[in-house]
């Protein structure tokens, strides 16, 4: 009889990106915390941890492809992010929110979308029961319309909703987690913002942490400035470099990040305008 000495796999260290990850979800705050009890991630915080960002997307497709991470599309107003959450955690949720036939199917559907066809096989249930779920599914926030979630997102033409209605399929979506991209976003803007208005657009990290516009929509937000900065950083919006002989952190604006800050600036004009009239 084999022993577990025997499996060439039992010592098997973690790939850098599934390290990447179990330390994003160790410093997860609060405010990420919405499947179930676990964090979400976007993919692009994996860019501040793993420095080769093409070998985090092939990890992360070979990962998504082995049902241990699902990718979830979640548009917001400054569009489509991949939100990463373990396969394990997702379909815990589902049967946790009284899905169990989706729970049942996201356990072997790898897919940015789900078939009325992969339901079927899956839990080998009526069509007009199934109907019914998805129904309460979309309601509920588990499910997206897939023609709005991910036609233009899908990876491949396999996975590419019908152009024409999109009925029979559903992206995968995740309650609260529009919520979340959005105050990620206020947050990101807060930042961009203070950097826009300082000397060649840097700043020390720590004045951008404690200025009072930051610190108020973080906390608001219940997230943390660690949370808010992996994104800028990832988005490749701000550089970060150590200066002096201590070391010091400073922030700066990158070209893409002086074009986005600009952006938020001309609305935040626009708004103010708008207000004093």
């Amino acid at each position: 009889m084999a022993s577990d000495a025997d499996d060439p796999n039992i010592f098997e260290l973690p790939s850098d990106t599934e390290a990447a990850l179990a330390l994003l979800a160790a410093q997860a705050p609060p405010a990420s915390r919405i499947c179930g009890r676990n964090p979400v991630a976007s993919q692009h915080y994996l860019y501040t941890i793993v420095k080769d960002g093409t070998d985090v997307d092939r990890e992360i497709e070979r990962l998504r492809l082995a049902h241990r991470v699902h990718v979830l599309l979640i548009p917001t107003p400054r569009g489509t992010e991949h939100v990463l959450v373990r396969t394990e955690h997702y379909a815990a949720a589902l049967r946790e929110a009284g899905f169990d036939e989706l729970a049942v199917c996201v356990a072997s559907c790898a897919g940015l979308t789900v078939a009325m066809e992969e339901l079927i096989a899956s839990t080998g249930m009526a069509v007009s029961t199934l109907e019914g779920m998805a129904a309460r599914a979309l309601q509920a926030g588990w499910l997206a319309p897939a023609a709005s979630s991910v036609l233009a997102q899908a990876q491949g033409p396999e996975e590419a909703p019908s152009a024409q209605s999109g009925e029979g399929k559903w992206g995968w979506a995740l309650p609260q987690a529009g919520r979340l991209l959005v105050m990620q976003l206020r947050c990101r803007e807060e930042a961009l913002r203070f950097l826009w208005k300082q000397k060649f657009h840097r700043s020390p990290r720590l004045a951008v942490e404690r200025h009072a516009a930051v610190k108020r929509v973080i906390t608001q937000s219940q997230l943390d400035f660690q949370f808010v900065l992996r994104d800028l950083l990832g988005k490749q919006l701000v550089s970060e470099q150590r200066v002096g002989a201590g070391g010091a952190s400073v922030l700066q604006l990158t070209p893409a990040g002086e074009q986005v800050a600009h952006t938020v600036n001309l609305q935040t004009g626009g708004r103010n305008a708008k207000r004093r009239r």
